[in-house]
């Protein structure tokens, strides 16, 4: 029997203004995607507006904000030749030229138009594309036209998790030294 792994893809909402933004241009729940492959929930991969290519710690619970962001957590297992090929895909970033967030490739996906830019993508097209890479995984469209809420309705893919952030990371067992207020 060949050994599984488990691959995961966070959804999440910050309230900030590139969130209410791109909620309201694609009247979805959440606004960005990222992917992770460890088990401990500590390293997720996606692109983001202000640093391209990055490495994400989300339940690194450091400030108000994330504590309080909407989250979903979904898994997929896949082959162990599929999840190399996902995490060599992943990691070619880390090392390469095509590392910028590309807002044309957005743009295009928002009006609908497979479009892959020469040097980056964003965070939803990004996780699509690694998911891609597995070819078990089928996802129901080009990765350049997926936005975060489209991977809830994928059927590979399973809901572990629904609340917040503060929530992900406790029932991880991650500390807080958030401390909230509510007026």
């Amino acid at each position: 029997m060949a050994h599984l792994h488990t691959v995961y893809v966070l959804l999440t909402r910050y309230e900030d203004f590139f969130s209410h933004v791109l909620q309201h241009l694609t009247n979805s729940q959440f606004t960005h995607a990222s992917i992770c492959f460890d088990d401990d929930l500590n390293d997720f991969y996606s692109f983001r507006l202000e640093k391209g290519f990055c490495q994400e710690h989300p339940t690194l619970m450091n400030s108000p904000k994330k504590v309080m962001a909407i989250c979903e957590l979904y898994s997929v297992q896949v082959s162990d030749e599929n999840y190399q090929r996902m995490k060599r895909y992943s990691k070619k970033f880390a090392h390469g030229d095509h590392t910028a967030y590309s807002s044309a490739s957005l743009i295009a996906g928002l009006i609908g138009l497979p479009f892959h830019s020469l040097t980056g993508c964003f965070c939803s097209q990004f996780v699509a594309e690694t998911l891609n890479k597995a070819t078990t995984v089928l996802l129901s469209k080009p990765a350049s036209r997926y936005f975060p809420q489209d991977f809830t309705q994928e059927a590979d893919l399973t809901l572990c998790f629904r609340g917040t952030l503060g929530e992900l990371a406790s029932s991880l067992g991650h500390s807080s030294d958030i401390s909230l207020s509510y007026a």
